[in-house]
């Protein structure tokens, strides 16, 4: 027992000394790559320090696309005619029943932003996406749905009022 622990420490020594002589600037890239494989601990090296251009522009887009969306939803919700309730009968209040079209167009051109913005960002990520390990952001592919079920739904619903 004794002589096996003798022997781990010796060859642990050996590869130390191996190490210092070769030195860190003699070790390149190759050898940690290999160093990271033997150990199994990835098979690649993260050289990348912080987001690049086309992962703040994912970013950037799928934050105006949600800004965007949700202008919509706004501008579409006082869009619509008020309706009548218990006061505004009661002091005999006129309640419009029209819906104001400037309002409409509004919200149509925020989700045409949202979609475009959104889209932009999946583009943007596509491009980047280069390793196995890079992944698409779940905000971005949920503001993506959500614009594109906008717009649907306001095509379907709220064109009669453009």
């Amino acid at each position: 027992m004794v002589s096996g622990i003798m022997n781990a420490a010796q060859s642990s020594c050996i590869e130390l000394h191996e190490l210092f002589l070769r030195g860190p600037v003699e070790m390149s890239i190759l050898d940690e790559f290999e160093d990271l494989e033997a150990q199994g601990l990835g098979s690649f090296i993260e050289r990348r320090k912080k987001p690049d251009w086309a992962a703040r522009g994912a970013a950037i887009a799928a934050v105006l696309g949600w800004v965007s969306a949700v202008f919509a939803l706004v501008m579409l919700d006082r869009a619509g005619p008020a309706s009548e309730n218990f006061f505004t009968h009661y002091f005999g209040v006129t309640v419009i029943s029209q819906w104001n079209t400037s309002m409409v167009r509004w919200a149509f051109a925020a989700i045409i932003v949202s979609v475009a913005a959104s889209g932009l960002g999946l583009v943007l990520r596509a491009l980047r996406k280069r390793r196995n390990t890079d992944r698409y952001p779940i905000p971005l592919i949920v503001v993506s749905g959500f614009s594109v079920i906008l717009l649907v739904v306001f095509l379907v619903r709220y064109s009669v009022h453009l």
